[in-house]
């Protein structure tokens, strides 16, 4: 696939090209990790179209030349979903799109988190390779699957953190 790489704002034409390539992703990726009832009851709901046109204004695009190739959603200090079209994994656009969206979240938040389903061990170790730090694992009320919850610091910020917490080593407190 020949092109640019390039990134934007979602418009509302773009809804339906990240249905498809939300669902196209789910229906390829996630049924090893939650197995088929759930990816079936995914789709059929058309869960992701709902989303979709409640979060529109949150969506950020990786294009690849003129095709649409991944996608984030950055609310406040989280980044909600990000998804690379199984055709293009392993080419480093994921890496890219989460830099892109770790920078837009950074302007204007210290702490960043996402969430990612336990069994995903693929997903799992790509954030963690790229300086994520697993919290807490749950389990999701509503779907009944394992979740955990990642956090990162933006780097200037750790560093200050990092900082005051020898301080109070030093002076015999706790930080």
């Amino acid at each position: 696939m020949p092109g640019m790489i390039q990134f934007r704002g979602a418009i509302l034409d773009d809804a339906q090209p990240l249905i498809v390539l939300c669902e196209r992703t789910i229906d390829a990726c996630y049924r090893e990790f939650l197995g088929d009832e759930l990816v079936n009851s995914f789709i059929s709901r058309q869960a992701f179209r709902e989303y979709t046109s409640l979060h529109l204004g949150h969506f950020q695009l990786l294009n690849l030349g003129d095709e649409l190739v991944g996608f984030s959603v950055c609310k406040e200090n989280q980044i909600d979903l990000l998804m690379i079209d199984p055709r293009v994994q392993g080419y480093g656009l994921g890496t890219q799109l989460l830099e892109h969206s770790e920078q837009l979240l950074f302007r204007s938040n210290p702490v960043l988190g996402l969430k990612s389903f336990a069994e995903n061990r693929r997903a799992n170790a790509f954030f963690r390779k790229h300086g994520w730090e697993d919290t807490v694992a749950h389990t999701d009320k509503q779907s009944g699957v394992r979740e955990i919850l990642f956090r990162k610091y933006e780097p200037s910020h750790l560093a200050v953190s990092r900082k005051r917490n020898w301080r109070a080593a030093v002076a015999g407190t706790r930080a």
